[in-house]
């Protein structure tokens, strides 16, 4: 019976002994993470398509639509202005109908005394169901009304509508009904939109389990200290991206549909708005801002690596503001100066947070200690 003298025990300091593979099982390893992450797609893809696809596509169609019917009102409102000052307005008909009620005679109908004083609940109470009669004519038929008490009478005065006023409350109730809306020029261009956002909320949905899934891959291969770097940047990265996208989404992208269309109102011209056309720019906006939203992170990181100091930062404070607001200008898909200033000033902001969270974070990494790691990790290697 021999010995086998070729055992070698594992290295205590070794820290890739548990991950250490063949080049051929690290090629398994990665198509078996990958199959995973592919699976967690489809399966967000499939409930983006139903159930939260029309709702998704509702949050990206409705700011515009919103703003276009504001749009509508608004042009609405300046063509009847124009209107009225071509064409003066009829002066008011007569009275077309006056009715007077006597309050004795209406107590002696329904077997009531006479009052002496003026106070009289039973009048009150008729005159109060006329005026509501007459709130509910004015509704339906837009007829104008004069209730007045005058000691023991009632006078009822009717009146028929105001032309202008007619037509106005008209064309209002028919914007109503017919709500303008993003319109699709081609036959299949709802359906290849509705299957583009499926696709993109489906990669939102899935997004936790397609990184976890790569990082579980990549975070073998990495050492301690890079993986405690890693878990604290990653979460504080998406909590910016999501920041910035939410702001863009609820605050911004609002206001920049306004202040465009405003352009169309000052030159007089329609807006008719194409879907596809509308996905494209509410889908860059978010992301746009969402990259924007990570100053503080490459702050720190700039630091970290003694690329930048904290007195560098508050040193150049005014130049990167200035910079700051060319990014804003160039990057924003709009002209306007609001959407500009919304993003500006975020980011301003956050240059301000990155100075604080570079102070908290300390100094950086000096020579000597990357000498150090780059000693361990030939020691490791070894």
């Amino acid at each position: 019976m021999s010995n086998n003298t070729n055992y070698e025990a594992p290295d205590p300091e070794d820290m890739f002994a548990e991950t250490r593979m063949s080049f051929g099982d690290h090629i398994e390893e990665l198509r078996w993470h990958l199959i995973q992450a592919i699976k967690g797609l489809v399966i967000g893809m499939v409930i983006s398509i139903w159930p939260l696809g029309p709702y998704v596509l509702a949050i990206i169609v409705d700011p515009v639509e919103d703003q276009l019917f504001a749009f509508e009102k608004r042009k609405l409102k300046a063509d009847l202005e124009k209107a009225k000052a071509r064409n003066p307005g009829i002066p008011r008909p007569e009275v077309t109908d006056e009715i007077e009620f006597n309050r004795d005679e209406i107590r002696a109908k329904l077997g009531l005394p006479p009052l002496q004083n003026a106070e009289d609940p039973v009048l009150d109470k008729m005159v109060h169901g006329f005026e509501k009669t007459l709130e509910e004519l004015e509704v339906r038929y837009l007829l104008e009304k004069d209730v007045r008490r005058r000691g023991n009478f009632i006078n009822l005065k009717v009146y028929f509508p105001n032309t202008e006023r007619l037509v106005a409350q008209i064309q209002e109730q028919t914007l109503e009904v017919s709500r303008p809306r993003l319109k699709t020029m081609h036959i299949t261009e709802a359906f290849f939109v509705y299957f583009k956002i499926s696709l993109m909320t489906g990669l939102v949905l899935s997004s936790p389990w397609v990184f976890y899934q790569i990082w579980a891959f990549i975070a073998a291969g990495l050492y301690p200290h890079e993986r405690r770097l890693v878990n604290v940047y990653l979460p504080f990265s998406l909590f910016l991206f999501l920041s910035g996208v939410i702001l863009c989404q609820f605050f911004v992208m609002p206001r920049a549909v306004a202040a465009m269309l405003w352009f169309n109102e000052w030159l007089g011209m329609d807006a008719d708005l194409r879907l596809n056309e509308w996905l494209g720019f509410a889908l860059m906006m978010p992301i746009v801002f969402g990259l924007s939203f990570q100053t503080p992170l490459v702050m720190m990181f700039a630091h970290k690596i003694g690329v930048l100091s904290v007195k560098m930062y508050r040193d150049h404070r005014r130049i990167a503001w200035f910079v700051m607001a060319i990014f804003a200008a160039v990057i924003t898909p709009t002209v306007d100066p609001w959407t500009m200033l919304f993003l500006w000033f975020p980011m301003g902001a956050l240059y301000e947070l990155g100075i604080l969270l570079c102070v908290y974070q300390g100094d950086s990494w000096t020579t000597t200690e990357w000498e150090q790691e780059e000693k361990s990790n030939e020691l490791v290697e070894v």
